[in-house]
């Protein structure tokens, strides 16, 4: 009986000071239209500054560090201890790129681009498809045009607090909106990369699907085939007879036996996370992290045996800080380990690669790596990209920085 009398005094008081007002928070959604040739138009601009860095991609001595959303800048990076910004390459809603013999092929929001860049400075269109990317953009009959963004507004208003209007997380008002969610030379990306290229075919993933373009004819590109993968894809990584692809709760296998059409061969199930994936011989190589868009729990390099390639196998998981890219030259694998910068690992025993840490760098944020041939590393950063002379992988040495200016 006491209890309940404590009970219903509490209620009372509760009562008696609630607010009659509630604040209320809401988002508009104001539509942003574009028309197919404004999808393709691009201009090449005055070197600026890195604000929101993205992808990074080298081909020749080019060195190109995507703007996210915004577009593509230009490096000549012949002397790696001093590389030129040779201008901007301003594409709207750019995220992805490859390159093969001159030919750069980005993406401009639902537009695929195929753009000459012989004379970096002075690219030219010679191709575009202009639904390459339906499964994130809209065409708007009514406007003639591609919805690819929002203006978004938030507003705050006061209603009372009894009004189940109040009990709303939130109003969208969209405009009316539907969604479709249904002799080479090449660059090299690093592990975040959404495009492949191998002879005449460029592969791309989005969120759910792998797609199949025609490349030997830039001028025309002809989108071959696009398959539905699942939900949360991130990645593709190309290797030897097949395309190893990351998701957030996975690693898919794909057979490229034939080229124009990659077949689904099997895939790995593990905790929900990001995970950019690199593959040498037997083994792949996939970094899970938490405290992201991918609601991941879990810090960890995983090691999955692929030698049975329609039954990839767990072989060891490996503690990390915040694993983001990752990449592997011989018997060396390099980590980027957030905050605790760049890792490299003597990869030769699965079992025991946390014990066999080489060398580190502390001192930068590490986000994604790109390693090439020449013995040298390519890390972007959070403020940075750094490149650095990896000739002797535990003793790694500082070539050049470029510091970002967000705005």
């Amino acid at each position: 009986m006491k209890n309940f009398i404590f009970i219903l005094a509490g209620l009372v008081f509760f009562s008696a000071c609630r607010e009659e007002s509630c604040t209320q928070v809401y988002y508009d959604y104001e539509p942003i239209y574009m028309s197919a040739e404004e999808l393709e138009n691009f201009t090449f601009e005055a070197p600026r500054d890195i604000e929101i860095p993205g992808k990074i991609y080298v081909y020749k001595n080019l060195l190109l560090v995507n703007e996210v959303h915004r577009g593509i800048h230009f490096f000549d990076n012949s002397d790696q201890t001093n590389p030129v910004n040779l201008g901007f390459l301003k594409i709207k809603g750019n995220v992805d790129i490859a390159i093969k013999d001159d030919i750069l092929y980005a993406d401009s929001y639902t537009a695929m681009l195929a753009i000459d860049i012989k004379n970096p400075t002075q690219p030219q269109k010679i191709g575009a498809e202009r639904d390459a990317f339906n499964g994130f953009y809209h065409y708007d009959v009514e406007n003639e045009a591609y919805l690819v963004d929002y203006i978004i507004t938030e507003t705050e208003q006061r209603v009372d607090c009894n009004d189940e209007f109040f009990f709303e997380d939130f109003i969208v008002n969209a405009g009316g909106v539907s969604s479709d969610a249904n002799a080479v030379q090449t660059g090299q990306g690093g592990s975040f990369a959404r495009f492949a290229i191998e002879n005449d075919y460029l592969y791309t993933v989005d969120f759910s699907t792998i797609t199949t373009y025609d490349i030997s004819n830039p001028e025309n590109l002809a989108q071959l085939n696009s398959t539905n993968i699942g939900w949360g894809i991130e990645t593709i990584f190309p290797y030897e007879d097949h395309f190893f692809i990351g998701a957030i709760e996975g690693l898919y296998i794909f057979d490229k036996a034939d080229p124009s059409n990659p077949q689904y061969v099997s895939e790995f199930v593990h905790a929900r996370a990001c995970d950019p994936v690199v593959v040498q011989d037997d083994l792949a190589y996939v970094t899970l992290r938490s405290g992201n868009t991918c609601d991941g729990f879990t810090n960890q390099l995983d090691v999955i045996d692929v030698s049975e390639i329609t039954e990839p196998q767990l072989l060891a998981s490996h503690t990390m800080d915040s694993p983001h890219g990752l990449g592997i030259k011989d018997d060396f694998l390099y980590i980027c380990d957030g905050y605790s910068g760049v890792k490299v690992f003597d990869h030769t025993d699965s079992y025991a690669i946390n014990e066999n840490l080489l060398a580190q760098v502390p001192d930068h944020f590490a986000y994604d790596i790109i390693l090439l041939n020449n013995n040298t590393a390519i890390v972007l950063g959070l403020s940075d990209f750094y490149q650095y002379d990896v000739s002797d992988p535990s003793n790694i040495q500082l070539l050049s920085s470029i510091k970002y200016y967000p705005q």
